[in-house]
């Protein structure tokens, strides 16, 4: 191979390297600005959560169980936000009703996080900070009844 046609080869690599380094950090970047938005919509301080968990509760009828489980596990946890999407504050309200946990919890009756900003989707999601970037992970649900925050992501 000649001289010419390696390094173009070279600085071809290398420009793709650096474009896919940029997108992901333009990624990151982008979903914490929608979750910045998101929460600023609710009133609510972004930085003051590491975990942001996002729970479409119109999408699952039956998940208050199972939601109640997620949020007993992770009780002293002040550091946890809960968005619960919901049309219907009332049914939001069955999910966290006699609740006395450190974690804050907010209803998103506007939906915001889902129609607007697509963070939320049928299943629950959790996002994460870690050293300045945004680690999103979705669950099943029986894995996230038995979820602790504090040995996960």
């Amino acid at each position: 191979m000649n001289c010419k046609l390696s390094k173009r080869i070279s600085l071809r690599a290398l420009s793709l390297l650096i474009l896919l380094s940029l997108s992901a950090c333009d990624r990151s970047s982008t979903t914490e600005m929608k979750l910045k938005s998101l929460c600023s919509t609710l009133n609510i301080s972004y930085d003051d959560y590491d975990h942001i968990a996002l729970i479409n509760v119109d999408a699952c009828p039956s998940c208050s169980d199972t939601i109640k489980g997620f949020l007993a596990i992770n009780t002293d946890n002040p550091n946890l936000l809960v968005i619960l999407s919901s049309l219907s504050v009332k049914k939001a309200g069955f999910v966290f009703e006699g609740y006395d946990g450190k974690p804050t919890i907010v209803v998103d009756r506007m939906q915001s996080g889902l129609k607007k900003h697509f963070l939320v989707n049928s299943k629950p999601i959790i996002y994460k900070k870690i050293h300045g970037n945004i680690v999103k992970r979705e669950y099943k649900l029986p894995e996230f009844e038995k979820l602790w925050l504090q040995n996960e992501l």
